[in-house]
């Protein structure tokens, strides 16, 4: 079976591998309290090269870049937006 089926229909598949992001989602969906989510932010920025967790529009402006005209040849791709962290 052809790999890339949906290229040639003009459909580009990318994806953003987003770093720690400042979300609520320790509180909210991992249910830790206020002290161990700051426990946990506090060692995500010693191992970020960039010293922050990223915030939403960090990843809002690839995402919208993604699906600009200036993408338009791009497919297949997974883009990390994380500080650095992946080369920590």
């Amino acid at each position: 079976q052809e790999k890339w089926v949906l290229a040639p229909l003009g459909i580009r598949v990318n994806a953003i591998a987003a770093g720690p992001t400042e979300s609520g989602a320790l509180t909210g969906m991992m249910g830790l309290s206020a002290e161990a989510a700051e426990a946990v932010k506090d060692e995500e920025r010693a191992r970020i090269p960039l010293g922050r967790r990223g915030v939403p529009d960090d990843i809002a402006r690839w995402i919208v870049q993604l699906a600009g005209p200036a993408s338009q040849w791009m497919t297949g791709q997974v883009l990390a937006v994380d500080g650095g962290l992946g080369l920590a």
